[in-house]
């Protein structure tokens, strides 16, 4: 008893298994878990109608769905869920062709033949009618027996045994017999062709004889349409199949299978979504209540055209159709929840899906999420997220949500990366789970180092993943001594999201302050600026961008007045204004204005000194100005733009050569790769007679440090003796 009580477990858990590695897509996984249920009990009706609906998934399996859903239903004949399922499988409206052709009309009754053939097909019809496929099989056997040559009646009985009946071998026997009688009856071939390549399998075989029938009547379009079907669903050959549904609409152009499938065929190319668009459209005006073509299409419009508010209009069309139809629900939640921004409408949309479907792993854990982070509810978004890693222990996206919810809603890092862990136990490979696991490992100076690790990892398993190349550049951009390492992962993110603005920061504050190239980040700032046009931070990076490229002076000054505009209490922005009147407008008393606002907001900042210590000297208060830049030194004594700001203050104010020569020294030291420090060491070492060629190798190192757009003289000359100073 316990055994059986064990087994019985046993099947119950693999079900359940099987089913969530069905939602999830894991088709052939799900398979084998079936196959595994049924050697433990092979009586479980449950089973094989879910191993049924698995392999109607798969191409060329529709016979043994058939197989699974006849198991089913001999095991529990109340089962009408598997008894749908069967007769879904043949579904295709395709009985006779398009046009007329040798295709048996009744003849009147003062014209049949006494043998009893004519009534037996109107019988054969009318059983078919009434759903008795069997009868209709009957009938259709006894035609033949009085007439074996009728290939109308073989095609007939084929059709019968194949779509109604699901007995494959004798529809293949009775499909043969009538292209053995009429090698020219394309209908016969057609209909071979399209059962052998999508229920048996056999698709070369099946997409050879469908090429056959073209071949003997290319106007039929049922052909061209049964062939486009067969080469995405089972060859994947998107681009043939797109041709072959193309000529089916032309010759029918209210052909609504095939443009629905043109239309889903475009969206699987993923770069055609206007035409998919076109394809689905027609299809839907064909047949409006048409629920695939309404779900896809609105798919379509979240998936690639970013148009979530579109999107979500079909999905409540199909709720017309379907009413409370869970996918549907589910992926309006998810609109509401991202893009259209409606925590409230997401929340209600997932709670009616859970009343369905109460045991939804996905829905729990997109619920779990929304509440923690949009509803302020972290206690019951977690309680909701444990309770989905209870239902699918075998997730990694589930488990990472959970660490997610840990670290971010409840700041408790050790339960995070416990969580973490489980994921990476279930799917070592999953691309989040190791991004994610880094991201907590980086918060902490003794684990730093294994984040790296995890970060790489990710990109490995995903070299297309954006958000872990930033996770990756974030870590390196955390450290001076690998800020460099963050261009290359920083590059990545541009590359596969061009629009990443928060990628775009980090790669114009690297080329402008770490490499000092802004040369090289002059598009993404452009770009920056254009996404985030309100930020007086980017506003003020683009500036001072243009103000190293060469860029006009107009415009520098348009983009720094807005900057401050935008953002009054922004210390950068009042900064890098106050340094372009400062050094290129020469207005003293707005740039001192201007830098005083900028000290006012952050006091702290050493560079401000440096510029108001120049402004001091100006003004003739020498001692204040050595306070400013004595000052910027206390506060970051490695900093070279300090030293070299200080060297220049020295050697204006006529100080000992040696101390020059100390503090360029020092500046030159602490930032070799800067083109300020040499350009300014160039221009000090040129004003001094038998210094040339130390000025020259000056100048050649800051040249090869500079922005390539940069006009270095012009830059030196505004530096070294600042245009203020001639006031």
């Amino acid at each position: 008893m316990a055994d059986l009580i064990d087994i019985k477990q046993a099947v119950r858990e693999f079900l359940d298994l099987g089913r969530r590695q069905a939602g999830a897509g894991q088709i052939e996984e799900a398979e084998r878990t079936l196959r595994a249920v049924i050697a433990l009990d092979r009586k479980s009706p449950e089973a094989w109608h879910m191993l049924g609906e698995v392999l109607s998934a798969l191409p060329g399996r529709r016979g043994e769905a058939a197989e699974a859903f006849s198991e089913a239903m001999k095991l529990e004949p109340t089962n009408q869920g598997a008894r749908e399922s069967r007769a879904a499988l043949g579904f295709r409206p395709t009985v006779q062709p398009t046009r007329d052709r040798p295709e048996r009309n009744l003849v009147l009754p003062q014209l049949a033949g006494e043998d009893g053939k004519e009534a037996l097909i109107a019988a054969a019809r009318a059983a078919e009618t009434n759903g008795d496929f069997l009868a209709a099989q009957g009938h259709w056997e006894r035609v033949i027996a009085i007439d074996p040559s009728d290939t109308w009646a073989w095609t007939q009985h084929a059709h019968n045994l194949s779509v109604n009946l699901q007995d494959f071998e004798g529809a293949e026997a009775a499909y043969r017999r009538a292209v053995d009688e009429d090698p020219f009856d394309d209908w016969a071939w057609g209909k071979l062709g399209i059962m052998l390549a999508d229920f048996l399998g056999r698709v070369e075989e099946g997409q050879s004889l469908l090429r056959h029938a073209i071949s003997l009547d290319a106007s039929e379009p049922y052909y061209h349409g049964w062939l486009g079907w067969t080469l995405y669903r089972q060859s994947e050959d998107l681009a043939a199949s797109e041709a072959s549904l193309i000529e089916a609409v032309r010759i029918w152009p209210d052909y609504q299978w095939a443009w629905f499938h043109l239309g889903y065929v475009r969206y699987l190319m993923s770069d055609k979504a206007s035409e998919a668009e076109e394809a689905f459209l027609k299809a839907l005006e064909l047949e409006p209540a048409d629920v695939p073509a309404l779900f896809n299409l609105a798919s379509l419009y979240e998936e690639q055209m970013a148009k979530p508010r579109r999107a979500l209009q079909y999905f409540q069309k199909v709720l017309t159709v379907e009413a409370g139809d869970p996918a549907t629900l589910r992926r309006m939640a998810m609109l509401w929840q991202g893009p259209l921004g409606d925590p409230k409408k997401a929340e209600a949309a997932y709670r009616e899906v859970l009343v369905e479907v109460p045991d939804d792993y996905d829905v729990l854990t997109r619920l779990g999420w929304l509440l923690w982070e949009h509803m302020d509810k972290a206690d019951e978004g977690i309680k909701l997220l444990e309770e989905a890693a209870r239902v699918a222990p075998d997730n990694a996206w589930v488990l990472t949500h959970v660490a997610q919810a840990w670290h971010m809603a409840k700041g408790d890092s050790a339960r995070a990366v416990d969580w973490v862990a489980e994921a990476l136990k279930v799917d070592p490979a999953f691309d989040w789970a190791n991004a994610y696991m880094g991201l907590i490992l980086a918060e902490n100076t003794e684990t730093r180092a294994a984040a790296e690790v995890c970060f790489k990892r990710a990109v490995t398993i995903s070299p297309d993943y954006s958000w872990a190349w930033h996770q990756l550049a974030r870590y390196y951009l955390g450290e001076d001594a690998t800020a460099h390492l963050a261009w290359e992962p920083l590059s990545k993110v541009l590359e596969f999201a061009p629009n990443h603005v928060s990628a775009l920061y980090d790669i114009v504050w690297l080329g402008l302050y770490h490499l000092h190239r802004a040369d090289i980040v002059a598009d993404e700032a452009a770009r920056l600026i254009e996404l985030d046009e309100e930020s007086g931070y980017a506003l003020s990076m683009a500036g001072r961008v243009l103000r190293l490229t060469g860029g006009d002076e107009g415009d520098i000054e348009t983009l720094l007045r807005r900057a401050v505009s935008v953002a009054p209490d922004d210390h950068f922005a009042w900064h890098e204004l106050g340094e372009f009147l400062l050094y290129d407008v020469a207005d003293l008393e707005a740039a001192e204005e201007t830098l005083l606002r900028a000290q006012q907001l952050d006091a702290s900042c050493k560079s401000i000194d440096l510029d108001l210590g120049l402004i001091r000297l100006v003004q003739g208060r020498t001692r204040a100005a050595r306070e400013h830049f004595e000052r910027a030194l206390e506060i970051d004594p490695d900093n070279g733009t300090a030293w070299g700001a200080y060297a220049r203050f020295l050697y204006l104010t006529d100080a000992d050569r040696g101390l020059v020569e100390q503090a360029f020294d020092r500046a030159l030291q602490l930032e070799p790769d800067f083109f300020e420090g040499w350009a300014l060491y160039a221009g000090y070492l040129a004003a001094l007679e038998g210094h040339e060629k130390e000025a020259e190798e000056a100048l050649d190192r800051a040249r090869t440090l500079a922005p390539a757009t940069l006009d270095l003289h012009k830059w030196i000359e505004r530096h070294v003796r600042p245009l203020v100073l001639d006031l």
